[in-house]
């Protein structure tokens, strides 16, 4: 498939039955994310028909998605992830304890490091912790942590479902779900509704009781977006026979402004499933991949080493995110990674009408479906000279400069970027900070010189990962 995209920038391919057009011109690609949102902005249903799940941001559409992301987006807010900091940073304190103790088990104090289970067990920490206040002592399990496990599960490549997927019509899908019935018997879904629908119920209990203003997590504001849903339910329900005209026409005005700006607790509930499984795989890989890196190319590390430590010294203290997003080479070291192992290889989307794509001399028909390819624009000889290698200088200074617009998406763009991206972001410029502060990474005899890509159900899945951890001195 991406053999043909080398030569041409637009292809057809089909997902079960349905026609898929693959696109990798960066020209059409920004259009369809930006100026032609409008005609092009829903995903294909991938849900299966889950009734709850199906209600995330991720696969809502139209107006339903327009309202959920008009109340998701304040609580992404640069002011709201700056709140949410020290509840990471004791994510962070529990990652590194993990390790200290763990490298001090090892031999002559060098521990071969599982990267990808180690930072799963962190980034599911972060999302637990920072959107429902929750511990899941992922680190410190004696046994396999079930949140870690179910999400893991998730995102495996299963045959039979994709299968099932593709072919079976959507209403023999939806029974197979209703009925949990495989092979669409989803069971992580059953598990992350369960748990989500208990911390939601958890939290209502302590918000009647008055002992929920100290949270400041994602589940809080979402039930605060809830609330509204009652205020504009009880003016719905007003009549003329209790409210006077000038009350009426204050109310209706209110109604107008707030509109339908509410989640109803599906919704609720369908955002915190997807927090969970979103937060959990894709930082998760994004940190497992620039530790190999860093292992592979000691020169890039010690630079990023380097550039930390002399912020430290400039600063004086422990550097927070708020520094750490000044660091030209630190955001340069994670934007090559997010190149060469973008998590998401493909941008899903449907053609809301007939679309034109004149370059082309075509018509893409209603209801197809569009796949943006952001993995062969991240790895094209085209638009990255030595395209394998992995060079950060290619995103400082003027050089970043250089970069064609829309070959480099490691989030999407436009109004359907990742709502996560700055979370995101900030876990992994305080994961990678605070490990290089105290060890140096490096290759060990599991280390492979490259990874194999393997399939996956959504997002980017490689090999195993490796890499051993050396204390520095001092």
């Amino acid at each position: 498939m991406y053999k043909i995209l080398t030569s041409f920038l637009t292809s057809r391919t089909y997902f079960g039955k349905k026609p898929v057009l693959l696109i990798a011109d960066p020209a059409v690609i920004k259009r369809i994310l930006t100026t032609d949102f409008h005609l092009v902005r829903n995903r294909p249903e991938s849900s299966a028909g889950h009734r709850i799940f199906g209600q995330n941001l991720v696969a809502a559409k139209g107006e339903a998605w327009k309202r959920i992301r008009s109340i998701l987006n304040p609580m992404f807010s640069p002011l709201k992830l700056k709140r949410m900091e020290p509840m990471m940073e004791d994510c962070v304190r529990s990652m590194m304890t993990f390790l200290e103790r763990e490298v001090k088990s090892g031999d002559k104090g060098r521990y071969s490091l599982d990267v990808r289970n180690t930072m799963g067990n962190f980034t599911i920490d972060v999302i637990a912790k920072c959107a429902f206040a929750t511990d899941t002592n992922a680190h410190n399990s004696t046994s396999s942590n079930p949140f870690v496990t179910n999400a893991k599960n998730f995102f495996a490549f299963r045959p039979a479902r994709f299968i099932a997927m593709s072919l079976l019509p959507k209403f023999v899908q939806k029974f197979l779900v209703k009925n949990k019935l495989p092979p669409l018997n989803i069971e992580e879904y059953d598990f992350f509704e369960a748990a989500t629908k208990h911390m939601i119920e958890k939290r209502k209990e302590e918000i009647q009781q008055g002992r929920s203003n100290h949270h400041h997590d994602l589940l809080q504001l979402m039930l605060k977006a809830e609330e509204d849903k009652e205020l504009v339910n009880s003016i719905e329900n007003s009549t003329s026979a209790t409210l006077s005209e000038e009350e009426l026409a204050s109310q209706r005005e209110f109604r107008e402004i707030i509109g339908t700006k509410y989640l109803t607790e599906e919704e609720v509930q369908a955002q915190a499933m997807v927090f969970y499984l979103a937060g959990y795989e894709s930082t998760a890989n994004t940190l497992s991949h620039l530790l190999y890196l860093l292992a592979l190319h000691p020169q890039v590390q010690r630079k990023l080493f380097q550039e930390l430590q002399q912020a430290k010294e400039e600063f004086r203290k422990p550097l927070t995110f708020t520094e750490l997003q000044k660091l030209p080479y630190l955001d340069a070291v994670v934007s090559e990674t997010l190149r060469l192992y973008c998590p998401a290889l493909q941008v899903p989307r449907e053609a809301g009408v007939d679309y034109p794509i004149p370059e082309y001399n075509l018509v893409v028909e209603k209801g197809t479906f569009i796949m943006l390819d952001i993995f062969h624009n991240h790895t094209s000889e085209k638009y990255w000279p030595q395209a394998e290698k992995f060079d950060p200088e290619r995103f400082m200074g003027e050089n970043r400069e250089k970069i064609v617009p829309y070959t480099f998406l490691p989030f999407s763009s436009g109004p359907r970027q990742c709502i996560g991206m700055r979370l995101s972001l900030m876990e992994t410029k305080l994961g990678v900070a605070r490990i290089l502060d105290r060890y140096e990474v490096v290759r060990t005899a599991k280390t492979t010189d490259r990874l194999t890509i393997k399939q996956g159900a959504f997002l980017l899945k490689t090999s195993p990962i490796w890499v051993g951890l050396v204390p520095r001195s001092g």
